[in-house]
């Protein structure tokens, strides 16, 4: 086993101007997952059961319910390939390269139907300006793995996950994403209703 290395961390350099193109169709791809861990996972407050999580290879659903077994869906950003996997042993990869959002949107269903995974999703991304449906998408293609893994190694560095502090004292607790409250926000969530008469 690899001693760990205790020097202070070196955030990655990135430019956003260099790498834009990227982010923009790794942010759509990214959103194709999430929507099938949405439309597959039971609701959580303020949708916790959706976000991607820094793993060792790059980002991860974590399980998601998918009929009698669990699926799991990783961006793997070392070998740069998608990988979807199954509890019944189930797998399916592709790489990640250039391609279109259709063309992911399309791979991604095709996978997940070739892993016996039923799963309708809303074909629109959210939070962007003039949304494209996934299946229509033909515009955003670019993808640079030095950059996406470069993206990734910037995770690393803010997540902790390269960190040498403790680990979480439950797997839960390093699954649960990071929510910043503010004491206001704090503060009310202890209020307790008052009695109406």
């Amino acid at each position: 086993m690899r001693e760990p290395d205790r020097a202070a961390p070196q955030w990655p350099a990135q430019d956003y101007a260099d790498w834009h193109d990227t982010a923009t169709t790794l942010h759509l791809w990214t959103q194709v997952v999430g929507k099938v861990r949405l439309a597959l996972s039971p609701w959580i407050n303020h949708g916790w059961q959706v976000p991607l999580y820094v793993n060792a290879r790059g980002l991860g659903t974590s399980p998601i319910p998918a009929g009698n077994g669990i699926l799991e869906i990783d961006f793997d950003f070392i070998a740069q390939r998608l990988h979807l996997r199954a509890s019944d042993g189930g797998e399916h990869a592709f790489a990640l390269e250039p391609m279109t959002v259709a063309d992911f949107h399309r791979r991604v269903l095709e996978a997940l139907a070739a892993l016996g995974v039923k799963v309708e999703i809303d074909p629109t991304p959210n939070e962007v300006p003039s949304p494209i449906r996934f299946p229509e998408d033909t515009i955003h293609a670019a993808y640079d793995a030095a950059a996406a893994r470069t993206f990734w190694a910037v995770l690393l560095q803010a997540s902790g996950a390269a960190s040498t502090s403790p680990p979480p004292a439950s797997p839960a607790a390093a699954r649960r994403p990071i929510r910043a409250a503010s004491p206001a926000c704090r503060t009310r969530s202890r209020a307790r209703p008052t009695p109406t008469r």
